[in-house]
């Protein structure tokens, strides 16, 4: 099975002295993905591998992990640290990480859901990545496919993120 995952990057924002991007995946209602939230297993199988996408696109490679060329340096590094959300539309409810790519030691306010929220809900789209998860044999995989630009769906969303 092939699940739409679309991937939102926003413009880079300034909070604090820090240029952060926002970056939103989108996670549709799917029994497999709830069973992986579920039984604890959504950081080993969601995010590190949507994490491995991003920082190819930002330029950033790991080694031992495969993709396509046309992916790497597609998205311009001007950021101090990335701010990355997951709408779970199967929990109605969103997971947010932060990446901190500087040396600033002030960052615990980033842990809050609700002061993170506010940085996304004042955030504007610049770009939609077609992503999608395949399922088979309980594993599921996740690749990045062609730069869309529909942000229309975008204010839609805006309803996840409570402040």
């Amino acid at each position: 099975m092939i699940i739409d995952t679309p991937l939102y990057v926003m413009k880079t924002i300034c909070n604090d002295n820090l240029r952060i991007k926002v970056m939103v995946v989108e996670l549709p209602s799917d029994a497999f993905m709830s069973y992986l939230d579920f039984t604890n297993q959504f950081e080993p199988a969601v995010i590190n591998q949507v994490l491995n996408i991003i920082f190819i696109m930002i330029g950033d490679i790991n080694s031992g992990v495969l993709f396509k060329p046309e992916s790497l340096n597609t998205i311009k590094k001007d950021f101090d640290c990335l701010l990355i959300s997951f709408i779970k539309h199967y929990r109605q409810t969103t997971q947010n990480i932060f990446v901190d790519f500087s040396d600033n030691e002030n960052l615990q306010t980033y842990n809050d859901t609700i002061f993170t929220n506010k940085i996304i809900k004042s955030s504007y789209p610049e770009a939609k990545y077609d992503m999608k998860a395949s399922i088979k044999n309980n594993i599921i995989n996740f690749e990045l496919f062609k730069k869309t630009n529909d942000v229309s769906k975008w204010p839609d969303l805006l309803k996840f993120y409570l402040i």
